[in-house]
């Protein structure tokens, strides 16, 4: 019943892992390694170095996969990868600049964000002539249509998502594991109670590179995935919430993903009124690093409330 599904995840897979042992010496020949924040745990300065720009793999695998496996595109599923290369791009500059420059800090702020926010805009424009201005309700099979309000919000979901995946890729394999987890359920929400074979086939293809991108990823990471990539699987998130009129799931489903921003903007609330941390470190996971907890705890932590959530996520569509 599912096969179809099966395809381009075990293709994106196979491809990234195809990929990892060519790509990953070149990143480090070329020495696109990770700037560590200087601020960060000190036992993080361990990575400094670390082949950064993976996601280039999981973009390459995630097309590659659909273009092979996938047949009978609709305008939806070009958009919805328009929306990842888009976002993609962002974080591929991102990245080029820390590698030039040897720094933390890539694109500035304000730049950055007007380059989201255009791609935001272009995207749920499209949503909007494709899907309309429908958001679902949990729990229920009622529809409400909210009209213009649709666009701000679809706007703000876009770069609330791809902003906060990226504030996720902090620890070594955290955002691959969440991030997979959420795809696959997604794919399970298309195939099944929201019929749409073409976002299931984006949804799984997704997942099936982060899998593949875990071999290189996990503790002690060989390679990580760069704004490059958390960037445009942020977009990937966003894309397939907003589609299936899902964005009231998101806070849950990627409640994950959403509390490394929620967190980051407590911790400047709390300097700016109260001039004092919240956090001994912003995101949430680096906090639960600095008071002892282990890297691979944190991540294993992450991954089983995840699927939990997304569990509350798949019965509230009546999948």
């Amino acid at each position: 019943m599912y096969f179809h599904l099966i395809l381009p995840a075990m293709a994106a897979c196979l491809l990234v892992l195809a990929m990892g042992p060519y790509i990953i010496p070149l990143l480090r020949r070329y020495k696109f390694g990770q700037s560590i924040r200087e601020d960060g745990p000190q036992w993080h300065q361990g990575k400094q170095g670390t082949p950064t720009m993976g996601g280039l793999m999981i973009l390459a695998a995630i097309v590659l996969a659909l273009v092979i496996t996938h047949r009978n595109w609709n305008v939806d599923l070009w958009v919805g990868l328009g929306a990842v290369l888009g976002f993609g791009l962002i974080g591929f500059l991102d990245d080029s600049i820390k590698v030039i420059k040897k720094r933390n800090l890539g694109l500035n702020a304000g730049p950055k964000f007007l380059l989201q926010l255009l791609v935001a805009c272009v995207v749920s424009f499209f949503v909007i002539r494709i899907h309309g201005g429908l958001i679902r309700l949990p729990f229920t099979s009622v529809t409400i249509d909210i009209g213009w309000w649709n666009y701000p919000i679809l706007v703000f979901v876009f770069l609330a998502a791809v902003n906060s995946y990226n504030l996720t890729d902090g620890l070594d394999g955290l955002s691959s594991s969440v991030g997979m987890v959420f795809f696959v359920s997604m794919a399970l929400i298309f195939a099944g109670a929201i019929p749409d074979p073409d976002m299931a086939a984006l949804a799984v293809a997704c997942a099936g590179a982060l899998l593949g991108f875990l071999r290189y990823n996990a503790k002690p990471a060989r390679v990580m995935m760069g704004d490059v990539g958390s960037l445009a699987l942020g977009g990937a998130v966003a894309y397939l919430a907003a589609s299936g009129g899902l964005i009231l799931w998101l806070p849950v489903m990627a409640g994950t993903i959403a509390i490394a921003s929620v967190s980051d903007i407590l911790q400047l609330l709390s300097l700016r009124f109260r001039r004092r941390r919240m956090f001994k470190m912003a995101p949430l996971h680096h906090h639960l690093e600095w008071i002892g907890m282990e890297e691979t705890r944190i991540v294993t932590m992450y991954t089983i409330v995840t699927v939990v959530l997304c569990m509350i996520g798949l019965m509230a569509v009546g999948w």
